[in-house]
C-alpha cells in the first residue's frame, strides 16, 4: 500500500469515526424547554426516605412537586446507546455551577454496564456538600431506561442528605434490569473468565450497596438475577411495585391528584392504611404484618363515613392498632392525607366510638393520598382491574356489598346515565374498573340479578388482606 492509499483510508477512517460515533454512543445534552414538564410532576405516592425503614412518622412535609424554585434552570438528557466515556462527559457538565440542573433524563437501551456504574457514580457525587446544582434523574413518558441505563438510574442516590429519593419515574415510563450480558455473537467465543467475574462482581456490589443503604430493597436484585439474556428484562413501570421497590412513581395527570373525602368511610381509609404498610419501606415482620393490620371491628359494610366524627376542618382521625398506628387527615379544603408509623397513638375524645375504629386524634404531618393510591387500595392499579387470584383477591370472582345506597350508571362518570339504584347491603359482582378525573377517582363495574352497570367504587365494600412482603421471593 503506497503513501497516498495510506492517506485516503486514514482520511475515511476519520471521517467515519467523526460521523458515526454519535450514532453509536450516548448523546448528552442540554434541554432547557423540559423544565416545564418537570415542574409538573407531582408524586403519586409518599416520599419515602431511607430511614423510613425505621416505621417511625414522616420526616418531612409533603413534597409534592419535584423541583423548587431555582435561578438559571436547565436539564441534561442522556439517550442512545452508552459507551464508555459518557461518565465523564456527563460529570464535565455537572460540574458547570452556572446552571441549577433541575434534573438528568434517562433515555437509553443501555449499553456498557461500566460505564453505566460510572454514571452513577457521577451523579452520586453531584450531591456530595451541602450545596448541590441537581434536583433528580428521570425517565419520562414514552421512554426506557434499559440494563446499564436501569442500573446508572438506580445508582443515582443522594447518599448524603436523608430526606427522599430522588429518582423519578413518569406514569407511562419503564425501567428495564437484568444482569450484565455478552451479545449473542459473542457468547460462544472465549472471553477472559477475570474479566467476566470482575463485571459481575462490580454489578453485585453495586446492587448490594443499594440494600445496605435501604434505597432498595432485597427484592430489585432478586428479580434482577433472574434476567439473563439481551432481551429479558424485569420490568419496573411508574406504579406501587416500583414505590416498593423504593423509586419515586410520578405523573402530572389524574392518578398525581389528591383526593377529596367523598365517601370516606372506616373500611376505605383501612384499606388505604393497609396498602402503605403492606407497600412502603415501613420494616415489619411477617407476624406483625398478620396481626398488625388495620381491620373494621365488624368486618362489615358499615358505611360509616370518617368525617361524621366531626363536623368541623381540618379534621385529624387516628386508628391504633397492636403494632402501628394510621392517621387521616381532611384539610380546610377537603383533601385527604394519611400517615402510618410504628406505635400507638390517642385518642383525644374520651370515649371512643364503638361503632368506628377510628377516633378524633392530634395534627400531624400526612402525606397526601392520590388517586394513584386509592384506585391501589381498591385493586384497580394504575387503571387496570386485578382479575380474582391475583393482587391478593380469593376466589373465582371479585364480590362486594354496596356500603350505602348508590346509583348504578350506565358509565364510570357522575354525568352518567342512571340504570337502577343499588341499596345498601346489596351483594354485586365486580368485573372491571375505571380510573376517572371526579369526585370517586375509580369507579367499578358491578352486577347482580337485576342487572349491570358501573358504581362508584368507594360506595362498594370488598374484603381484602394484604400480605408482608408483595415482592418477596418464594423458596
Amino acid at each position: 500500500m503506497n503513501k497516498l492509499t495510506k492517506l485516503i483510508w486514514l482520511s475515511f477512517l476519520t471521517i467515519s469515526i467523526f460521523w458515526f460515533q454519535p450514532l453509536l454512543a450516548a448523546t448528552i445534552e442540554l434541554k432547557p424547554e423540559l423544565f416545564t414538564h418537570l415542574s409538573q410532576l407531582k408524586r403519586m405516592y409518599p416520599a419515602q426516605t431511607p430511614s423510613a425503614i425505621a416505621g417511625s412518622e414522616t420526616v418531612s412535609v409533603n413534597h409534592a412537586g419535584v423541583v423548587g424554585s431555582r435561578q438559571n434552570q436547565n436539564v441534561i438528557v442522556v439517550s442512545g446507546v452508552i459507551k464508555k466515556g459518557d461518565a465523564d462527559r456527563l460529570d464535565k457538565i455537572l460540574n458547570d455551577w452556572s446552571y441549577y440542573y433541575t434534573g438528568i433524563v434517562f433515555n437509553s437501551p443501555g449499553g456498557n454496564f461500566l460505564e453505566g456504574l460510572r454514571l452513577g457514580k457521577v451523579i452520586r457525587k453531584a450531591w456530595e456538600g451541602n450545596e448541590q446544582n441537581l434536583g433528580g434523574v428521570f425517565v419520562l413518558r414514552g421512554s426506557k431506561c434499559l440494563s446499564a441505563c436501569a442500573l446508572a438510574f438506580a445508582g443515582s442516590v443522594d447518599p448524603y442528605h436523608d430526606q427522599y429519593d430522588t429518582r423519578f419515574i413518569e406514569e407511562g415510563a419503564q425501567l428495564g434490569f437484568h444482569m450484565g450480558i455478552l451479545p449473542k455473537k459473542s457468547a460462544d467465543q472465549l472471553v477472559k473468565a477475570d474479566e467476566m467475574l470482575s463485571l459481575s462482581y462490580d454489578i453485585v456490589a453495586e446492587y448490594t450497596a443499594l440494600i445496605a443503604s435501604n434505597h432498595n430493597p432485597t427484592a430489585l436484585l432478586q428479580e434482577a438475577l433472574k434476567h439473563r439474556d439481551t432481551a429479558s428484562f424485569y420490568r419496573v413501570d411508574a406504579d406501587i411495585t416500583a414505590w416498593s421497590l423504593g423509586f419515586s412513581p410520578v405523573s402530572s395527570l389524574t392518578l398525581a391528584n389528591q383526593i377529596g373525602a367523598s365517601i370516606l368511610d372506616d373500611s376505605l381509609a383501612n384499606k388505604v392504611c393497609n396498602t402503605i404498610l403492606a407497600y412502603g419501606k415501613i420494616y415489619k415482620t411477617g407476624a406483625e404484618m398478620e396481626f398488625g393490620q388495620f381491620i373494621d371491628y365488624h368486618q362489615s359494610a358499615s358505611g360509616k363515613l370518617i368525617n361524621d366524627l366531626s363536623a368541623q376542618l381540618p379534621l385529624h382521625v387516628i386508628s391504633v392498632g397492636e403494632i402501628y398506628s394510621c392517621q387521616i387527615s381532611i384539610d380546610k379544603e377537603g383533601f385527604v392525607g394519611v400517615l402510618v408509623w410504628r406505635g400507638t397513638g390517642q385518642c383525644i375524645d374520651a370515649v371512643k366510638n364503638s361503632q368506628s375504629s377510628w377516633c378524633i386524634g392530634k395534627e400531624r404531618k400526612v402525606w397526601r393520598v392520590s388517586t394513584a393510591l386509592l384506585a391501589d387500595s381498591l385493586g384497580c392499579p394504575g387503571g387496570l382491574f386485578s382479575p380474582p387470584g391475583t393482587n391478593y383477591f380469593t376466589g373465582k370472582t371479585r364480590t362486594g356489598i354496596i356500603k350505602r345506597d348508590v346509583n348504578m350508571r350506565t358509565t364510570p362518570s357522575l354525568k352518567a346515565g342512571i340504570v337502577s339504584q343499588l341499596a345498601a347491603g346489596t351483594k354485586v359482582n365486580i368485573s372491571d374498573c375505571r380510573i376517572a378525573d371526579d369526585s370517586q377517582g375509580v369507579w367499578f363495574a358491578v352486577s347482580n340479578e337485576t342487572g349491570k352497570g358501573w358504581a362508584s367504587a368507594r360506595f362498594v365494600y370488598e374484603h381484602r388482606i394484604l400480605p408482608h412482603a408483595p415482592l418477596a421471593v418464594k423458596y
